[in-house]
């Protein structure tokens, strides 16, 4: 089994998966929904930030200013214009200890606004 190779924030792009990062967790929003439960997390590292979607028990591990480690992570398009970072049944999602670095908000992945070219 090969080691995972990790990479930065600003190198995941649209429609893309198998992303193994190591993040810190700068802001939980959990959405009201009736029998749903889903999260959204803005996290990021020196060099970006992004939406990461949390859903059903992966929504109570973590909380603001933890740090966090995606294996396997793929990018969902959200209302196909808008990135968000996803760890389904396939991927992997735990706790490590704290990175030391500043998370970059102003550069947000997330609100950049993508359009679908046919």
């Amino acid at each position: 089994m090969q080691k995972a190779e990790f990479v930065k924030c600003n190198a995941i792009g649209a429609g893309t998966s198998g992303h193994n990062v190591r993040l810190k967790i700068v802001e939980i929003c959990r959405l009201d929904i009736p029998n749903v439960r889903i999260a959204e997390v803005i996290a990021g590292d020196e060099t970006a930030s992004i939406v990461i979607t949390l859903r059903d028990d992966q929504v109570d591990l973590f909380k603001e200013g933890d740090c966090v480690e995606l294996r396997n992570a793929k990018v969902e398009m959200f209302t196909n214009r808008f990135m968000r970072l996803v760890v389904d049944k396939w991927g992997k999602l735990r706790k490590i200890p704290d990175i030391k670095e500043k998370v970059n908000m102003a550069n947000n992945k997330s609100i950049v606004e993508y359009e679908l070219v046919k």
